[in-house]
């Protein structure tokens, strides 16, 4: 059984990151719906997206799409179009060019134009900044204690990430990030399944309760070691295989950092910012007739990251993560359709190794 860990405080610089000062970010129900807009655009050659959403306020999110036509802005013209794309059965938008890279330097903003009501949105335009790439991330096994719906306290398994990266030179101009977990695994569906078996490559962010923030205004240090940056239960379906555990740093503008300060603010993020308090932050994207900002934010972020590799057999012995022992054949579950995964995909990840 893995020894149960505990963590030290991080001190000096890392201390700084939880320090926002709470600002007012509530929008009360109404009877006309709010968009939500959750969205992020980076200089690297992979699906940009953006998603659409409604809310009538504070844990009251409509489960729907928005049908939508989307205009990305460089430097301000237009140069390329959103479509629609489903992945797990939701709707999102992706920019149609799949060649389509954004330039280090140039100035970003998208046009929405809604279909239902003819209303159209913009964000203020942002800079892509040259990326801060972390250098370095580790995983922990462990176990914590937890209190479940019954009040009952329980230990479960889990694992923990944490990063570690050079700052830049704060005389060099200012700079803000935002430090998320992500993690991929490779499930190869079972052999008794079908007479071929797909691998899918399954790729989440590994801890999106968790916000993670630092800015040149907080710090004078020259790098952060140790930051956790994201951590959950172990699941059945993970480490049959290789998995991958990363650090992704995105250098952000101040508009967005000003975004993810005031959703952290909130105390109680749960989920994406289409969930719950989160989806009440009003971010960078406005009505142009009105001028009043919607819900969410679209995020213009250089993307820097750093992976490390885990396997089943890194584990103790008496760990059993192979959830398809004794899967049927023509069994319609993830066992044998490892495509019904959310997140997944039979391309390889241009990170994995």
């Amino acid at each position: 059984m893995l020894r149960k860990f505990i963590y030290l405080t991080l001190t000096s610089v890392l201390s700084a990151i939880s320090c926002v000062t709470p600002v007012d970010f509530t929008t009360p129900a109404t009877s006309e719906a709010n968009l939500v807009v959750d969205g992020r655009l980076t200089q690297l050659h992979e699906r940009q997206q953006i998603r659409l959403y409604s809310s009538l306020g504070i844990n009251q999110n409509i489960n729907n799409s928005i049908d939508a036509n989307i205009t990305l802005f460089e430097n301000g013209i237009p140069i390329e179009q959103y479509k629609p794309a489903f992945f797990g059965g939701v709707m999102l938008y992706e920019i149609a060019d799949t060649n389509f890279v954004a330039k280090i330097g140039g100035k970003y903003h998208i046009r929405i134009e809604t279909k239902q009501n003819g209303k159209v949105y913009e964000s203020a335009p942002q800079e892509l900044f040259p990326p801060i790439p972390p250098d370095s991330v580790t995983v922990r096994l462990g176990t914590e204690t937890f209190t479940n719906e019954n009040d009952v306290t329980l230990v479960r398994n889990i694992w923990q990430v944490f990063a570690g990266s050079a700052l830049p030179d704060k005389s060099k101009g200012e700079y803000f990030l935002r430090i998320a977990g992500q993690d991929a695994y490779l499930f190869t569906e079972d052999a008794l399944c079908q007479s071929h078996r797909d691998a899918c490559y399954i790729v989440e962010t590994t801890d999106p309760t968790r916000i993670n923030l630092l800015s040149s205004h907080l710090t004078q240090a020259n790098r952060y070691d140790g930051l956790l940056i994201a951590g959950r239960n172990l699941s059945a379906l993970e480490l049959r295989e290789r998995q991958l555990f990363g650090a992704v740093q995105y250098r952000i503008g101040p508009e967005a950092y000003d975004f993810w300060s005031r959703l952290k603010a909130t105390a109680y993020p749960k989920g994406t910012i289409l969930d719950g308090a989160p989806a009440s932050v009003r971010g960078n994207v406005y009505d142009v007739a009105t001028r009043e900002h919607t819900l969410g934010v679209f995020e213009v972020a250089s993307a820097g990251s750093i992976y490390t590799i885990l396997s089943h057999g890194d584990l103790p012995p008496g760990y059993d993560y192979n959830a398809c022992n004794g899967a049927i054949n023509g069994s319609s579950n993830v066992c044998c359709s490892c495509q019904s995964l959310p997140g997944s995909s039979l391309t390889k990840p241009a990170f994995w190794k």
